[in-house]
Order: structure tokens, then C-alpha cells, then sequence
């Protein structure tokens, strides 16, 4: 932890929010962990952003933690993923995670899913350093 700052659901959002930003990212919106629906919405041109976050565990059980929030965040953004007019490579969904749950996410989830609805992976370290991983980038 950088300065005692656990990195926090808010944070990741942030580092994430920030890093998108710097890419010509818009935000269109971005909530509360306390609220409901997507974490963080952005736009660039006809293209949007839906993001789900998860802070990291620092419990004793923070592996099978960490493990269980990118399986929920994939959850939520499984829920959000449309069809209809738009092609899928319109939108991009993705997790931010930690760097431990984008680790596992980025083994786990199969480079033909990801690809097929345009997911990425941003792993968030604890200094809120974001790295983003692609479909291209999916170890399977």
C-alpha cells in the first residue's frame, strides 16, 4: 500500500477513470459503490465504456476474496452486455480489478469470450498504476 491507502473500490474507479481519461475518454457517469448499476460509463465517439470495479481484499482470506470479486465483477458485466443494433465491438466491457484478481481473471476468462464481447482487464496496483489487458492479451 502506497501511503497507508488501501486501494479501495473508489479508488480503482479512479485510477481507471483517470487512465481512460488520458486516452480521450469521457465520463458520462460514475456511482457510488454504495449505489447500484454499472461502476463507471464513459464515451469517446459512438464507442462506450461500461466498467465494473472491485476493491482489494486485505482479510486473511484474501486470495479466495480476490478471486471471488472478479468472478462477481464479470457477473455484473455479463448482465450489462447488449445485443441488438450495436455490434458488441462497439462497446467495451470491462473489470477493474486488482492486480491479484486481473492475474486470475486473465487466466481464467478464454481469449474467444473476451474477444466475442470486446472485454478488457484493468489491473489496478496498490499505487493506482493501471495496466489495461486486452482480448489479445488473454492467456487462453
Amino acid at each position: 500500500m502506497k501511503n497507508g491507502m488501501k486501494l479501495t473500490e473508489e479508488r480503482v474507479i479512479e485510477s481507471v477513470e483517470k487512465y481512460q481519461s488520458k486516452k480521450g475518454w469521457i465520463t458520462k457517469s460514475k456511482k457510488n459503490p454504495k449505489e447500484k448499476g454499472c461502476d463507471l460509463i464513459m464515451s469517446k465517439g459512438t464507442q462506450r465504456f461500461f466498467c465494473e470495479c472491485k476493491g482489494k481484499s486485505y482479510a486473511k482470506s484474501d486470495k479466495s476474496v480476490n478471486e471471488n470479486s472478479f468472478i462477481y465483477a464479470l457477473g455484473q458485466i455479463v448482465t450489462r452486455v447488449k445485443t441488438g443494433s450495436r455490434s458488441n465491438t462497439a462497446n467495451i466491457y470491462a473489470l477493474g480489478l486488482c492486480k491479484e484478481s486481473a492475474e486470475k481473471a486473465l487466466k481464467r476468462l478464454s481469449k474467444n469470450f473476451a474477444k466475442s464481447y470486446n472485454i478488457h482487464i484493468f489491473s489496478v496496483a496498490d499505487t493506482g498504476e493501471v495496466t489495461e489487458f486486452t482480448p489479445k492479451d488473454f492467456k487462453n
